[in-house]
């Protein structure tokens, strides 16, 4: 079979490999649509894939299952997403975080990955039942979204947004998008989007921001202060692997204002100055969210279902273009780019 590995930075090597076998107590899943992910474009430029597999936004069909897996009610043709596998005993599971479960699994991060033909799901996937059905109205590109909406209404479950409240989203990638997208729908009264490259704030007008705001020609902190009188953002969600975006947040929100740091940093960019005075007075909450837990799964399919996410989506390639598809993220020529493999 084929699959795309990641051995050194800037470079995927599509690989024939022998097929795996069916594991104990598992599946194999034949990968229909993987989308790439910020954190695979972080993997593939630092060369630090794991085990040289990427890719975890997969949607895939169950191929050959074990009989513990048939008593989990999986079935050779159902259309799965494989969720993140936590051990839902620990503190954390318990109570209701298991995106935090220090023992967290999730297909496509270790061994093969997401963009290869055939994807083996091992026991313990299939004995807590870590497997979303994909339904029949919703077609495969789209159902690729499930993951990183779900990462996004975990973020957004920590800050409260409501009607009357004021956001602004850094970073206008699909990330970035979503956030702001699902701002507007929980009743936000003002949504702005801002980021350096014109081309994706063009690309996000489906959306309906209030205010697109061009870093590139513009003081994005003095336009969040224009834009709100001086009095900051309630909300200011930073989306993209900037060190200064991670800086400037602070200064952009309001007293008693929420900043979420939703994207990480590449390795050796990690620590950056943050104005605490500012924090201090004016009584600013910084959250840092990743990951997500089942029931951010099961909402995000749901809301998929409700809503038309298709404009997300600017770019579906080939498995053979799977290099032209991280070089499409990493120069934001694109919002989100899906890899049909099947």
């Amino acid at each position: 079979m084929r699959a795309v590995l990641v051995r050194s930075p800037f470079q995927t090597k599509i690989v024939e490999t022998p097929a795996p076998c069916l594991p104990e107590g598992g599946l194999l899943l034949r990968n229909r649509v993987c989308g790439i992910c910020g954190s695979d474009v972080r993997a593939w430029e630092q060369g630090t894939a794991g085990r040289g597999g990427i890719g975890h936004e997969v949607v895939g069909v169950v191929s050959e299952v074990s009989n513990q897996a048939l008593e989990a009610g999986l079935k050779p043709g159902m259309r799965v997403i494989p969720l993140p596998v936590a051990c839902q005993v620990c503190p954390l599971c318990l109570s209701g975080n298991e995106q935090m479960c220090p023992n967290r699994t999730h297909a496509g991060f270790e061994g093969l990955g997401g963009f290869s033909e055939v994807l083996p799901i091992p026991s313990f996937t299939v004995q807590r039942r870590a497997m979303l059905q994909v339904p029949d109205d919703l077609d495969d590109i789209q159902a690729a979204l499930c993951e990183p909406l779900a990462c996004v209404l975990n973020g957004q479950d920590k800050l409260g947004i409501g009607p009357g409240k004021s956001v602004c989203v850094i970073g206008a990638g699909p990330i970035g998008v979503t956030h702001a997208f699902l701002a507007r729908k929980r009743g936000a009264a003002r949504v702005f989007i801002s980021d350096l490259k014109k081309k994706r704030l063009i690309l996000a007008k489906w959306i309906g921001a209030d205010e697109y705001i061009d870093a590139g020609s513009k003081d994005p902190i003095d336009e969040v202060q224009r834009l709100t009188n001086g009095q900051g953002a309630d909300f200011v969600i930073v989306s993209c692997s900037s060190p200064d975006a991670q800086t400037d947040a602070v200064k952009m929100a309001a007293r008693l204002g929420y900043v979420l740091y939703f994207s990480g940093l590449p390795r050796g960019y990690e620590k950056v100055p943050i104005d605490i005075q500012t924090v201090h007075r004016k009584e600013i909450t910084l959250v840092g969210a990743r990951n997500a837990a089942r029931k951010h799964f099961i909402l995000a399919l749901e809301m998929l279902r409700q809503h038309d996410w298709s404009l997300l989506v600017t770019h579906r390639l080939s498995l053979e273009n799977t290099q032209s598809g991280f070089e499409l993220v990493r120069s934001g020529e694109g919002l989100k780019v899906v890899v049909q493999i099947s």
